[in-house]
């Protein structure tokens, strides 16, 4: 099953394991997952771009 966010053109997640609003890339993966048409945006504060790259290689394009 899937959902189509239908005002939405953008989700969002903070990948920062040190901010109270971040995500760990399982759960974003998951979400991403249910619903289609939105485009993936990912918030890295100042995690190293090795970290960076992993995690944009793990979601969907």
């Amino acid at each position: 099953m899937g959902y189509f966010a239908t005002f939405a053109e953008w989700v969002g997640f903070n990948f920062n394991p040190q901010n109270p609003n971040g995500i760990d890339l399982p759960t974003a993966v998951m979400i991403t997952g249910l619903v289609t048409g939105p485009r993936i945006v990912g918030e890295f504060d100042d995690l190293p771009p090795e970290t960076i790259n992993n995690i944009a290689q793990e979601l969907p394009n």
